[in-house]
This record gives structure tokens, sequence and C-alpha cells, in this order.
């Protein structure tokens, strides 16, 4: 199986994670030595080592690696020079190296693709076959159809580089690599290697280069085997359907599959959040020096909490396979709730890591997407006015109180356009400068802000209509009470017995006719609805019940979802401020709410419940998200009140409080009195003057990468 994609930069594929670390500290410490005109030694790259590589540049003369005796020298990556074959193991004959030149030769004409073959007693810097083959084609400016096959001879692992979006499918290469090239090393036929590799890149599945036999056999019992396979898994779904049609009153979900299933997928899911980790924690490294560390926050939050869940799902698989017997049911739960923290790892890996292919591909297009940025800054700036009338109006029919959620909308608007604006020109100085890594966040941050700011106007025509929508409810919502009261009064036996419902419900009527107020008066009047409807279900029975739990049910659903939008609005346009508590009750409010319309036409009585829950839930994140926003920014205690500076003008607070973060966007890291030092974007963060940034196929620096990077998915090659 193949290791899962994450994204790289400049093109190149995201699967390259494992070694993307070592190659972009192999390339900016080239960089740095050529510009110095000093040598630069690169030490020996391990995984763990590969972030503090990242920024660590090892002086001059100093040992690369402290070999132990006996062990044969290993190879950094190296220049191919101007033939198909280096041979630095000396283990072909003049004779091998001619037919394989040969049949590399033949295999340019015939179909266009190239293949160079090296042979190295041991990979080094980087010790991993996948990571050093692609760096030596890197090195060696390979293109979209040129192949490279890495065999260490000693260190007897080996790997088949390849270009991203090649001619040649991920899932081939491997099968080239397993079936035809693996065999040939395994029995020390090293020429018989690129010969079958070459067979393999030209279509043939044969793997009798070099003169060995016996492919065609192992052939005919792989077809044998299959057929095999595929009768047992015909018998085995047979026999599932049955025990499943045996009983049809059985559990659903996970409690109807078997558990050797369960435990197969439980184990799977395993494997691939742990390499997802593993992948993740090079790319953050990666990342931060691209970028930053203040545009990886996020990412590095996703990746503690991948850790900390996949060390959770490793404690319960130890749980499952310790001495100690589980019941069935335990089985069931722990292999159900492994495969549910492996899945939330990944997808919030994956996630964080399109965020940052998302900056990528802004870097390639980055002059027309400041353009276009501009044209969205533009036309939020538009808004802004428009918006500005219409809170105005909104407030001469409207109570303060109803118009809290969109008090501060025009004003946060227009801090999130002057920062769009800002974002712009510093976008603008970096690509000026050929800076593109911190022109691209620049670019995303303006991009975003202006979203933001486009947001918050129009959700203030939104809660308008809203409002008018609750308007209307409220009458109707009198109507129906008014009708009840009549109901309950004309009861026999209601005189003296409902006189303190009737009484409380009619002055709460009255009340909320004056009420400006609309979402608030619909709030009180589902009280008094819910009070008359007892009295009601009591009096006249169950199915007039049914009639009013309908009505209070639309009521109900309008106001929740009034409640629910207005803090979607204003927690997403301030999100940078906007706790867990807040999110978590907007989340929950927002599930009541679908199952109450899911459930409003077969069971009015529990979607009422859900209802009412998403209304309470809706009014509950709309509190806790302006109280976190009054922590945020209020007064001398909050982050941006008085005496501090950080708030230098330009709009920062409010683009922080909308939650965009940018690495010393107006002026580098933080000094005294505000957002100082340190030099804006790329100032003492990424990559400048081309000597770092992303690495695609045709290397790093300032220049483009003429074939788009190394591209396998990962997991090919490996020992022989």
């Amino acid at each position: 199986m193949r290791r899962r994609r994450y994204p790289r930069s400049g093109g190149v594929a995201p699967s390259r994670a494992r070694t993307g670390l070592a190659l972009t500290t192999l390339f900016l410490l080239g960089g740095l030595a050529t510009a110095s005109g000093a040598s630069a030694t690169v030490p020996q790259v391990t995984a763990p080592q590969a972030q503090v590589l990242t920024t660590q540049l090892i002086s001059a003369g100093e040992p690369v690696s402290a070999r132990a005796p006996g062990v044969l020298p290993a190879q950094t990556p190296i220049d191919l020079g101007s033939t198909r074959i280096a041979d630095r193991s000396g283990v072909l004959s003049a004779a091998d190296v001619a037919k394989v030149e040969q049949a590399i030769a033949s295999l340019s004409n015939s179909s266009g693709l190239d293949l160079w073959v090296a042979y190295v007693d041991r990979f080094e810097s980087p010790e991993d076959a996948q990571g050093w083959a692609d760096a030596v084609a890197i090195k060696n400016g390979l293109g979209a159809k040129q192949y490279l096959l890495a065999i260490a001879t000693e260190g007897r692992t080996y790997f088949l580089s390849a270009p991203q979006n090649g001619p040649i499918s991920d899932e081939r290469l491997t099968q080239i690599e397993q079936d035809l090239i693996r065999p040939q090393l395994s029995a020390n036929n090293y020429a018989g290697a690129a010969l079958a590799a070459v067979d393999g890149l030209a279509g043939k599945n044969t793997g009798s280069a070099g003169g060995k036999d016996g492919t065609g056999s192992d052939w005919g019992i792989l077809l044998v085997l299959l057929v095999i396979a595929i009768i047992a898994f015909v018998i085995f779904i047979v026999l599932r359907r049955r025990r499943r049609a045996a009983t049809p009153g059985g559990p659903a979900g996970t409690n109807a599959r078997p558990i050797a299933e369960l435990e197969r997928e439980a184990g799977s899911a395993l494997i691939a959040a742990d390499d997802a980790v593993k992948t993740a924690e090079q790319e953050l490294g990666f990342a931060i020096a691209q970028y930053g560390e203040a545009s990886t926050v996020e990412f590095g939050t996703a990746l503690d909490t991948a850790r900390a869940h996949l060390a959770e799902a490793f404690t319960l698989k130890q749980k499952l396979t310790d001495d100690v017997p589980d019941t069935e049911q335990e089985t069931r739960d722990w292999n159900t709730r492994i495969i549910e923290l492996c899945t939330e790892s990944i997808t919030a890996l994956e996630n964080e890591a399109a965020a940052f292919e998302q900056l990528r591909k802004i870097e390639t297009d980055a002059p027309r997407l400041i353009q276009a940025v501009h044209a969205e800054t533009d036309a939020a700036e538009a808004s802004i006015e428009p918006a500005r009338i219409a809170y105005s109006a909104l407030g001469e029919r409207y109570a303060a109180s109803a118009l809290a959620p969109i008090a501060d909308n025009v004003q946060q608007a227009t801090e999130r356009v002057t920062f769009a604006r800002d974002a712009l020109r510093v976008a603008e100085e970096k690509l000026a400068s050929e800076e593109r890594s911190p022109a691209a966040v620049a670019i995303h941050a303006a991009q975003e802000s202006a979203a933001q700011a486009s947001a918050l106007t129009a959700a203030i025509g939104r809660h308008g209509d809203e409002l008018a929508s609750a308007a209307t409810q409220v009458t109707a919502q009198i109507a129906d009470l008014e009708h009840d009261l009549a109901a309950i009064r004309g009861l026999p036996g209601a005189a003296g017995r409902y006189d303190a419902v009737v009484d409380a419900a009619a002055q709460s009527v009255s009340v909320a006719r004056s009420d400006s107020d609309p979402i608030r008066a619909l709030e009180k009047l589902h009280d008094t609805d819910q009070a008359l409807t007892r009295v009601l279900e009591e009096a006249r029975g169950i199915q007039v019940t049914a009639e009013r739990q309908s009505a209070s049910l639309q009521s109900t659903l309008v106001s929740a979802q009034s409640q629910l939008s207005a803090a979607e609005d204003y927690i997403v346009s301030r999100r940078g401020a906007i706790g867990a508590d807040a999110r978590t009750a907007l989340a929950e409010g927002g599930r009541s709410f679908v199952q109450a319309r899911e459930l409003a036409a077969t069971d009015p009585q529990t979607a009422l419940t859900h209802a009412q829950r998403a209304d309470s839930l809706g009014r509950q994140a709309l509190a806790l998200a302006q109280r976190d926003v009054g922590g945020f920014s209020g007064g001398d205690g909050g982050m941006f009140g008085g005496g501090g500076g950080n708030n230098s003008g330009g709009g920062l607070g409010g683009a922080i409080l909308g939650g965009i973060i940018i690495n010393s966007l107006l002026g580098g890291g933080r000094g005294s009195g505000g957002f100082g030092g340190g030099g804006g974007f790329g100032g003492g963060g990424g990559f400048g003057d081309g000597g770092g940034g992303s690495r695609g196929r045709g290397g790093g620096g300032g220049g483009s990468a003429p074939s788009g990077g190394r591209g396998r998915s990962g997991g090919g090659g490996g020992r022989f």
C-alpha cells in the first residue's frame, strides 16, 4: 500500500514528505555555501534530525558522521555525469555497462522515456532510498520523462525515482519494482535489475532480464492464487449474508460487522495514522522554514491533537493484545474507537496540509492573484457604506438588543479592508524582490480578510431579514395564543382552574406585542405557548396537543435558525478570539436543528425537543462568543486595549480577531509598543533571495522547476 499524499510546494508531489526536510536542508546549505564562497559539510540526516537541520548550518570541515569499523563508505547524492550508468560500487563489468546502455538507448528511441542507473555502496544524506534517489534526480535536473533507478549494493535498498505526473502510474512503478527489479537484486544480478527496469518502463512484464528465467511461471502461480482468492472472497460474502439473514433483528453499524473485519480495519487505520503523523511532522518543519511559525500555528495544533489521538489509539491496541481477556463488546468498542481516532487524525492533517498546498499554488500564480484580490477588496469596501445605511435603518426599527450580533460589523469590515490593502502592499513588495513564499502568505491573508469583510457586511442584511421573519412569526404566534386563550376560557370548568395560567399568558402576549426585539419576544411567547400547551393537553387531549406541538415547532425552528445564524456569523468573523465553548455550543445547536427538521413530519414531539435545544444552544453560543471577544479586545485588560500598542493601525487588531494570522506582516516580530522589528514577511523566517523555497524536479533556489517535481506517492522500492 502506498503512503498517503501530502501537498508539497511548487507542484512537488505531497508524498515526498519523508525527505522534504532533508532536501530543503541540502539545498539551503548548498545555496548558502555558494553565496559565501565557503564549503559546507552536510551531516547525515535521519528523520528525528530533519527539523533541526532545517535551521542549522554545519560549519566547514566538521565531520559528516562517525562510521563503525568495517562499514563501507556511504555516498551522498551524486552527479550522474554524461553517461546513463553511474557505477560507484564497481559491480558491473564493461560488458554489463554496454548491454544496459544499449537497452536504455532502445527504450529512449521507442518510447521517448529515459533511464539513469546509480550504484553506490550505501545511501547517505538522506539515508532512505526514496529520498536519496529523488535528491539525485533533482540535483541532476532530470525531466518529465526521465527516471532514475538507485541501488545501494551493500545497504541492500533501492528505489525507482519518477517525475510528478509522469506517463507511468505509481501502481505500475510499484509493480516494476516488486515483480521485475527486486528478484534480480535478490539474486545479486545488478545488470539484470537495470535491464528489468528498462523492460518495465517499456511496458513489458517479463522478469527474465540478464538471462534469468522463471517469471512466466511466477505469473502463472500468481494467477492461480488470484483465482483462489476470488473464490474465497465470494464464499465469505455468501456466508456473511446468510448470517445476517439468520439474525434480521441484529444490531446495526459496527455491532453487525465481524470482529475480525473490525480488527483488520483498526490495524490498517493505525498504520495509516502513524504514517500520516510522521509525514506531517516533516511537512510542518518544511512549512515553518518556508512560511514562518506564525503561519503554521493551526497546523501545529492539528499535529498535537493527532499525536494525542494516535497515543490513545495505540493504548487501546495494547489493551486488545495484552494477556487480559476482553469481552466481545470491549473488543468491538475499542477497535471502533481506534478507527475513529485514526480517521479524525488523518482528516485533520490532510486539511492542514491542503491549506499549505493552497499557499504553494498561490506562489505559482501570485501576480494574477494580487490583481484578483485587489478586485475582491474593492468590492468589499464598496459594500461597507450600504451596510452602514442598512444598519442605521434597522436601528430605527428594532431595539439595540436585537442588533447586538451585528453591532460592530461595519467597524470590523472596515478594519478587514484596511488590513487587506496593507497585506497586498506587502505582497507586491515581496514579489518585486522575488520573495515568493512571504508574498504568498500576504496574498492569502489579504484574500481571507477581504472575504471576511464581505461576509460582515452581508450579515447585516441577512440579520435584518431574520428579524423581519421573527416579527412576522411573533404576529402569528400572538394570534395563535389569543385563540388558545379564548378556547381555554370556553372550556367547561375552566373558570378558577386555569386563571393563573391564562392571566400570565395574556400578560406575555401584551408585552410581546410592544417589544421591539422580535427574537426576544418570540422566546417569551414560546414559554407561554408551552404553558398553554400543557393546559390544552390536560383539557382537550392528545390530538389537540399534537397540533399545538406542530405549531410550536415551526415557531421554535424559526427562532432557533435566527439564533444559530446570528451566532455563526458572529463567530466566523471573529474566530481569532473565539474559544472552544462557543464553537461547541454552535456545532451542537446546528446538529440539534438538523435533527429537529428531519423529525418534524414523523415525530413532532421529539423534533420540538431538538428545536428547543437548538434555540437554547444558539443563544448560549452567541453569549459565549461575545464573552470571548470582550475578553480579547475590551478595555485595558483586553489584548488590544490601551497601553499595549499592539493594534498599530491598519486594522491589525481586527485581522487577528478574525483569525487572519500572518507572520510579521506589518513590520516583523513583536517589539516594544507594537508589531515591530524582524523585517515583515520573511524577516528571519522563510527563505529569501531564491536560496530556499519549495523544491521540485529541477531544484529550488530562484529558478523554475522544469518538470514539476518527483511524483511517486511513496511506499515504493524497499529492501532486497
